[in-house]
């Protein structure tokens, strides 16, 4: 019986080895594998072991080329530009204040004419006007004659009743008062009848009320007119001006808060500019006064300028014409005492670049006023401050700097390619 447990536990023991060696059998495909993969990389280990070191050679610093002023301080008139509308300030229709055929036109009565304060521009028809006139002034001698008899009627009434012995006032109508007062009454009606009689002869002749000039005119000769006929649109040459829109900011920076009119202690001036064909004309203007009120819609106030010469009476050039597009620069208030660099320095409306041991240097700055040439700079720079007025990239900041002046030996393509190029190794 021990002989046959000995016996099952032999089998015992010989099948659980056998199932272990069955168990960590190594597939001989993976060896192969395995083996590839320890060679490649002993290889690579090789190789990165014997690799040469590169040479590290320091490309040479970069050297920015710039075009620079020196800021000062220094007093500045500030000019804004506008545009705006020749206009007259007196303009308006001619109309017929009487009803009748004109028959007569002056030669200069047509439209772009030109007339003086008390031309006769045209003649209505005058006949009915001065028969009207004749029976006004004979309605009138009647008049007055009838007066002039109720009146010495009354004297004489009144010397009948105190011959009469009456020593009491006469009654009104012994003195004929009602008679004289009717009597007096009518003649102030012929007067009347016969001023305007007189008064529409005279309207029959329309004259120029001005000096100025024909916009359009309306009637031709011959035709007939009636009361508030538009004769022709005309307008007056004693004051052209042009309205000039600009917005509150330009207002204040003008200084036209302390506006006067005065001519003499007046510093706002315009100078007026117009392009007729390839050439540009020139006229002189002066602030003569401002809106009250800022426009709701647009924020922006006009000033009228008064043009001194519109019709180019003293210079050899074409005369302005009414509606006529001008652009305007208008001279306003002087700043003193500020920085002036040209526009073209400021960098995102907010900084500049300065050069500071010999290094580029962004420079915060306040701006108050700029226009497309200068800017005015009242904080961030120092008097005689190296502005650079190049255009730069921002990320050039720290950058040796070469003013244009000192730059000799190298070339601008050379600068340029140092300009594109940051330090850094090469292998």
């Amino acid at each position: 019986m021990n002989s046959d447990f000995e016996l099952q536990t032999n089998d015992l023991t010989n099948n659980i080895g056998s199932a272990r060696q069955k168990r960590f059998v190594i597939p001989r495909k993976f060896l192969i594998v395995l083996c590839i993969i320890l060679i490649t990389a002993a290889i690579i280990a090789v190789l990165v072991a014997l690799k040469p070191e590169a040479a590290k050679v320091a490309i040479p610093e970069t050297i920015v080329r710039v075009d620079t002023i020196n800021a000062n301080r220094s007093n500045y008139p500030i000019a804004v530009d506008a545009n705006g509308t020749v206009e007259a300030e007196t303009r308006g229709n001619l109309v017929s204040q009487v009803s009748g055929e004109i028959v007569a036109v002056a030669g200069n009565f047509t439209t772009g004419g030109s007339f003086k304060k008390g031309d006769v521009l045209t003649q209505i028809d005058q006949r009915d006007f001065q028969a009207n006139l004749s029976q006004a002034s004979a309605a009138f001698s009647q008049a007055e004659s009838n007066y002039r008899q109720e009146l010495a009627n009354s004297k004489q009434a009144e010397v009948d009743w105190r011959r009469l012995g009456n020593t009491e006032p006469a009654p009104d109508l012994v003195m004929r008062k009602p008679q004289l007062a009717a009597a007096k009454a009518q003649l102030d009606s012929a007067i009347a009848a016969q001023e305007t009689a007189n008064l529409n002869l005279a309207r029959t002749t329309i004259k120029a009320p001005y000096d100025g000039r024909v916009i359009e005119r309306r009637t031709v000769l011959g035709q007939f007119v009636t009361v508030g006929t538009p004769i022709a649109e005309v307008f007056s040459e004693e004051l052209i001006q042009v309205r000039l829109p600009i917005s509150q900011q330009e207002f204040e920076q003008l200084g036209l808060n302390a506006f006067s009119s005065d001519a003499e202690s007046n510093p706002f001036k315009v100078t007026l500019t117009s392009n007729i064909g390839l050439n540009e004309y020139h006229w002189d203007a002066t602030i003569v006064r401002t809106d009250s009120t800022f426009d709701l819609n647009t924020r922006q106030i006009d000033i009228i300028a008064e043009i001194e010469d519109p019709f180019s009476l003293e210079k050899d050039q074409p005369p302005l014409k009414i509606g006529q597009f001008v652009n305007a620069k208008i001279q306003g208030q002087t700043v003193d005492d500020v920085y002036v660099i040209p526009n073209k320095s400021i960098r995102e409306g907010l900084y500049v670049y300065a050069v500071r041991d010999e290094r580029l240097t962004k420079l915060p700055v306040k701006i108050a006023w700029q226009d497309d040439e200068n800017a005015i700079v009242i904080d961030g720079l120092s008097d005689n401050e190296i502005v650079v007025t190049t255009s730069l990239n921002s990320t050039l900041t720290g950058a040796k700097a070469k003013l244009s002046d000192d730059i000799t030996d190298a070339s601008q393509d050379d600068l340029n390619n140092n300009i594109s190029s940051d330090s850094q190794e090469v292998e």
